[in-house]
C-alpha cells in the first residue's frame, strides 16, 4: 500500500508544478502585453528609451513563457507516466537524478581543477584574475598594482599569486 500512497504523492505533486505553470504562463503572457503596450507607446510618442525598454522586457516575457510551457510539457509526460507505469516512471527519474548527480561531480572536479589551492592558507576559495580585472587595476593605481603578473587570488586570505 506504500508504493500506491507514494505514487499517489507524486502524481499529486506533478499536477501542483503543472498548476503553478501554467499560473506563471499567464504572467508571462500579461507582462507581454504590457511591456509591449509600453514600447507601442514609445514608438508612436518617438521616444526610444520607452521602446527599448518595453521590446527588450517583452523579449524577456516570451522567452520565460516559451520555458514554461516547455517545462509544462515534460511535467505533462511525466504526469503520464506516473499514472500508467509507475515503476518505469520511477526507474527513469532514478535514472535522471544519477545522471545529475554524476554531471554535478564532473562539474565540480573540473572547477576544483580551475580553482587551485592557495599556497598560504590552503583554502579552495580562490578565483583567477581576469585580464579584466588586472587591468581596472592598473589603470586605478598604475604600476603599483599588485595583480601584475599573478593569475590567482585566495578568497579567503586575498594572497594573490
Amino acid at each position: 500500500m506504500e508504493e500506491k500512497e507514494k505514487q499517489l504523492q507524486e502524481i499529486h505533486n506533478i499536477e501542483h508544478s503543472i498548476q503553478s505553470n501554467k499560473k506563471g504562463m499567464g504572467i508571462m503572457l500579461i507582462l507581454a502585453v504590457v511591456f509591449f503596450s509600453i514600447a507601442a507607446y514609445g514608438w508612436n510618442f518617438d521616444n526610444s528609451a520607452l521602446l527599448i525598454l518595453g521590446g527588450f522586457a517583452t523579449a524577456i516575457c516570451i522567452i520565460l513563457y516559451y520555458n514554461l510551457y516547455q517545462g509544462m510539457k515534460q511535467m505533462e509526460k511525466n504526469l503520464s507516466s506516473a499514472r500508467t507505469d509507475y515503476t518505469k516512471y520511477q526507474k527513469k527519474q532514478d535514472y535522471i537524478k544519477t545522471v545529475r548527480k554524476a554531471e554535478r561531480m564532473q562539474q565540480a572536479k573540473i572547477e576544483g581543477a580551475q580553482h587551485p589551492q592557495c599556497p598560504m592558507c590552503g583554502s579552495l576559495q580562490t578565483q583567477r584574475i581576469t585580464t579584466a580585472k588586472r587591468a581596472a587595476s592598473v589603470y586605478a593605481v598604475g604600476a603599483a598594482s599588485d595583480k601584475i603578473g599573478k593569475q590567482f587570488e585566495c578568497r579567503a586570505c586575498k594572497y594573490k599569486w
